[in-house]
């Protein structure tokens, strides 16, 4: 009977085990994800801003020409920001 008993902690102990490293393998790849999310939409909101500016700049002149850059660039962080950075 106490051999008995020895092999039931001791399967208890190895499938607690289990289940611990699932759950840290699973932490791991969602921080991963996580973070791959977080990169993109900073590299969307960034490079939609950059894009906007850049075709801002092709209209008007003086401070038109200013201000089409700052509605591009506001219309460029919108536009990243709607594409990628959804939950």
């Amino acid at each position: 009977m106490r051999r008995s008993n020895m092999l039931v902690a001791l399967l208890a102990v190895a499938v607690t085990g289990v289940s611990q490293g699932a759950a840290a393998q699973t932490t791991a790849e969602t921080q991963k994800e996580e973070r791959h999310h977080e990169l993109a939409c900073t590299a969307a909101t960034v490079g939609g801003a950059v894009l906007g500016a850049a075709v801002g700049s092709l209209f008007g002149g003086g401070l038109g020409k200013t201000l089409f850059e700052a509605a591009g660039a506001g219309l460029g962080v919108a536009g990243g920001r709607h594409l990628k950075c959804r939950e």
